[in-house]
């Protein structure tokens, strides 16, 4: 389902199947910008596993605010002492970091949209969205927790611990794919998250200089009843080879739908076994890929 309607070219066009929704359909929400406040329940494409693509995502106004703000790749690099010549490397800012100053000369408005969306709140208009799907889908999770989602506690995410105080811990990471010195470079490719994780949006910053093609997320969909694992020695090979880590077997999947890495573009799904998705390789560039990464995990 891709809410609003924006244009794609057909090498990027969403599956047949989606809807497509005015701009101008009612906010969720009136006193912040959710990511999902032009979202329904009627949006969510439930194959091959929940997820909806939001663009235009935010008003234009607090979009061009975070924009604007985004913290300079270069400063990024030298929080996670990259190798400044890092190809296509995936870097994060966690929320704590963010939220406790620990990053320097943060705005106002990106504390803002972390504290709302790794809150209890987000959370709550997750379940109301997804809820049905979510137990359909992840039921394990609510076996496992002895508890409904509706009436779980959240937490801040903290990777440096296990949260025992909370049912879900929730986290917003501001984050970065170094650029490509070369092209035909994938940060990732086809692979599944963690398994704690329930679900996870990436909400894009491209930069309207940026020229470079690809860094697309594409949602698989496998085409034999089980996909298969590669086994390690087979990762390490094609690592070496290509550059990138492949952790299923591409002739095992297939791309079922194809998100542009376009500005103020959001893609949203629960994380479950079939769950498959992969990003595409991007042309050199200077720019870096700028995404912001949204998500929620069983805490234990």
């Amino acid at each position: 389902m891709e809410v609003s309607c924006n244009n794609i070219g057909s090498s990027d066009r969403l599956n047949s199947a989606s809807k497509e929704i005015p701009v101008s359909t009612k906010a969720v929400r009136e006193t912040f910008p959710s990511v999902l406040q032009k979202v329904r329940k009627s949006d969510v494409v439930t194959e091959p596993f929940p997820h909806v693509v939001v663009k235009n995502c935010l008003p234009r106004e607090f979009y061009d605010q975070l924009a604007s703000t985004y913290p300079d790749y270069r400063q990024i690099m030298k929080l996670r002492n990259s190798d400044p010549y890092a190809s296509n490397v995936r870097l994060d800012l966690s929320q704590n970091e963010i939220l406790s100053g620990r990053v320097p000369n943060i705005s106002t408005v990106w504390m803002e949209f972390v504290k709302y969306h790794s809150s209890q709140r987000f959370y709550d208009e997750v379940v109301k969205i997804f809820g049905n799907d979510m137990r359909r889908y992840l039921g394990y999770h609510e076996k496992r927790l002895k508890k409904s989602f509706q009436s779980c506690k959240t937490g801040m995410r903290d990777s440096r611990k296990v949260r025992k105080d909370c049912d879900i811990s929730l986290g917003v990471n501001i984050g970065i794919n170094t650029p490509p010195t070369h092209g035909g470079s994938s940060v990732r490719r086809e692979h599944l998250d963690r398994i704690r994780e329930i679900y996870a949006g990436l909400l894009y910053f491209r930069e309207k200089e940026d020229k470079s093609s690809g860094g697309a997320l594409e949602i698989l969909s496998c085409v034999k009843k089980n996909c298969r694992k590669l086994p390690n020695s087979k990762r390490d090979f094609l690592r070496r080879k290509f550059g990138w880590d492949v952790e299923y077997n591409p002739t095992d999947l297939r791309t079922h739908m194809r998100v542009p890495y376009e500005e103020n573009t959001f893609v949203f799904f629960l994380n479950g076994p079939l769950s498959f998705h992969k990003v595409t390789e991007r042309t050199e560039t200077t720019f870096p890929r700028r995404l912001v990464n949204i998500i929620a995990d069983r805490a234990s």
